[in-house]
This record gives C-alpha cells, sequence and structure tokens, in this order.
C-alpha cells in the first residue's frame, strides 16, 4: 500500500454560528491527507484536530451536510464547512458528561445521547441547530446505562441500554425523539449486554424493526419486528465469554447487514471478530477473514462496508465476507455523508472521529468496487 501525506492551510469559515450565543470557540484548523492506493482502489482519508483532546465516540452528518461530533468532556462540536473550521456548542447538561452518540432523526433535528450511570446517561434534543437544547430523557434508573440510540427515516427510534432485572433496557419513540416511552426488552443471559462503543449497537429498520447487538457472556442479534411486542434472537457466533468481548457494531441495508466487535482489552485477536447476514439478521455467517477488533460498522452501498477502529480503517466490497485494510490509523466511530452531498456523483465520504479530539474525511468512489 502507497501513501501520499502533505497538508495544507484551511480557510476559516464564511458561515456565521447557527444562532448568537448558541455556538462558542470557533477554530481553525489544517488537514493531514492521506490518498491510499491498494490495488487500484482510491481512498482520500484528511485528518485534522478539534479543539480540546476529548476522546469521541458520537459522530452525525445531517441533511444539511453538518458535522455533528460528540465526545467526554462535555464535549459537542459542529462543522458547517466541511471542517474546515468546528464550534463548540453549549449544552445544558452536567460538568463531564460523555456524549457516546449523536443522531439526526429528522431533518433539522439532533439528538443527542450522553452515557454514565444512573441519572448521567441522558437524551438532548434540538430544533434549532443548537440555539437550545431540551432534556427529553433521563435514565429512570439508577444502576441503569445508556449505550445507543437509532432511528429511521421517518422518525421512528429506539434506545438501548444495559439490562435491568434480566431484559435490556428499551425506549421507543415515534416523533423524532421528543417523547419517550419504556418497552419490555428482550431477556438476557447473566453476563450478557451492550456495548457503548459507537452507539451503534442498535439499528432500526426503515419498516419499524430494532435490532439489538449483545456481547459478553453472550453474542446475540435480537430483534423486534414492526408493529409486535415479542423478542427474537440469534447467536451471531462472535467472539465472546468475557467482560470486553462481543459485539460493539451493527449495520442492515435490506437484508444485507454486517456486526464487527472482539475484545477490546486484546485488540490484537483476530479470529470471530465480524459476522454478516443475507436475511436481516435470521441467521449469521462468521468468515474465515480475519480481523482486529473494531468498534462501528456502515453500509455504503448493499455491499460495500467499511468499519473502523483503534486497530485501523477496513472496507468490504462484498457485504462483509472479505476485508481490506485501509488505513492504520485509529478512530472509533464513523457516518455517512447523505448521498447526492459529495462532489462528484460516484464519491461518497464518511466522517470518522476517534481519540484526543481527532477527526477524518474519508472520502472513496464507489466505482472502484
Amino acid at each position: 500500500m502507497k501513501f501520499t501525506i502533505y497538508t495544507r492551510p484551511c480557510r476559516a469559515s464564511k458561515q456565521p454560528p447557527a444562532s448568537p450565543g448558541a455556538l462558542i470557540a470557533a477554530t481553525v484548523l489544517l488537514f493531514t491527507h492521506i490518498s491510499a492506493f491498494a490495488q487500484g482502489d482510491l481512498f482520500d482519508l484528511q485528518i485534522t484536530q478539534m479543539p480540546g483532546d476529548a476522546s469521541c465516540r458520537g459522530i452525525v452528518v445531517d441533511s444539511e451536510k453538518a458535522i455533528w461530533v460528540g465526545g467526554t468532556q462535555s464535549t459537542l462540536l459542529c462543522s458547517t464547512d466541511q471542517g474546515q473550521s468546528w464550534n463548540k456548542t453549549a449544552i445544558a447538561a452536567p460538568d463531564g458528561s460523555d456524549f457516546r452518540d449523536v443522531e439526526e432523526p429528522s431533518e433539522g433535528v439532533i439528538v443527542v445521547m450522553s452515557a454514565g450511570t444512573g441519572a448521567a446517561s441522558r437524551l438532548l434534543r434540538t430544533e434549532d441547530q443548537g440555539a437550545s437544547w431540551d432534556l427529553v430523557l433521563e435514565n429512570p434508573d439508577e444502576s441503569g446505562f445508556f449505550n445507543g440510540v437509532a432511528f429511521n427515516s421517518m422518525g421512528f427510534g429506539a434506545l438501548v441500554g444495559d439490562p435491568i432485572d434480566g431484559r435490556l433496557t428499551v425506549f421507543v419513540s415515534a416523533d423524532s425523539g421528543k417523547q419517550w416511552s419504556k418497552v419490555d426488552g428482550p431477556e438476557v443471559a447473566p453476563g450478557e449486554y451492550g456495548f457503548a462503543a459507537s452507539g451503534t449497537g442498535v439499528v432500526v429498520t426503515p419498516e419499524g424493526a430494532i435490532g439489538i447487538l449483545t456481547g459478553g457472556s453472550r453474542c446475540r442479534f435480537c430483534l423486534r419486528a414492526a408493529e409486535e411486542t415479542e423478542w427474537t434472537s440469534r447467536d451471531v457466533g462472535m467472539r465472546h465469554g468475557t467482560d470486553s468481548a462481543g459485539g460493539f457494531s451493527m449495520t442492515l441495508r435490506g437484508l444485507n447487514g454486517v456486526a464487527v466487535g472482539g475484545d477490546y482489552q486484546k485488540p490484537q485477536l483476530s479470529q470471530n471478530n465480524v459476522a454478516y447476514t443475507r436475511d436481516g439478521g435470521k441467521t449469521w455467517t462468521v468468515p474465515e477473514a480475519r480481523m482486529p477488533h473494531k468498534a462501528c460498522v456502515v453500509a455504503i452501498t448493499d455491499t460495500l462496508f467499511l468499519t473502523c477502529g483503534r486497530t485501523g480503517i477496513a472496507v468490504s466490497s462484498n457485504a462483509g465476507d472479505s476485508w481490506k485494510e485501509v488505513s492504520r490509523e485509529s478512530f472509533y466511530a464513523m457516518a455517512v455523508t447523505p448521498v447526492g452531498r459529495s462532489k462528484r456523483r460516484n464519491d461518497r465520504e464518511v466522517w470518522l472521529t476517534g481519540a484526543d479530539g481527532r477527526v477524518a474525511r474519508l472520502t472513496l468512489d464507489i466505482n472502484s468496487f
């Protein structure tokens, strides 16, 4: 693999903050560009440093192409100029909040999830680009812990947390996250739970089905069909059996889906860290492909999937059966820019974030696969 690395100065944003008083501390940054050529495929990875040194695990690119990134130290940052500059958003949350998931349930609405024990797990929501925020859900269980939240394009959402009394905690919303109600979650075995690595251990399908990936003592995919109340589950076959191992992230694209994970305390272990489905989660296959621990996976097309973690970035062009390393740069979470927002029709942009306030833009040509 050949790398070409260079830097260039970035221009200050010409766009004003979303609302006076809503955003503070704008910072202009430098990008580092890494163009990686692998067997004729071109990936352009542009890396930069955001303000501060937070560990960031929540990211979304909204319908207006603004990038929102959440992390530790109550960090919530927004860029409206493709990462050239970042504005720190003032959000009503306790000091030290850990924003591990950021979602756009409908156009103009942003929902941010903080993770932590008890009331430290919260959902906050804005309809005015961060000028004001509403606390829409606070964990009612002292020992509870929120892991992730997901929405479909209709604004139906599901939030998942650690088990209470033998069941995963599940809340649902039918109005883009404004109101939430608790429902019965799937039963779990002792020592089975979800990971809050990148907030992507839960999916909501276009039809309204909810899928949850677990880890710990077991690694399963739990599914509640749309309009149903009962849960079904399937063993995924990925690494599990310790407190630090299991499924960390999953995504579905039609009937195709991929789950990734491993053991975050032993990230170099590369067997049984990925699985794929071809029937919407009814059955799962662990491929022969070896891959070290990964924390997040996204779908680019029906067959093109991208995954990242502390161990680097990898791509699959056959819906999870085989994988190619793109970069050894470390990132925790990813978000795909909405289709039609890239400069070229065949390009797809993926934004990544990770430790120490790092963020990157990965551009790839889907015609290369």
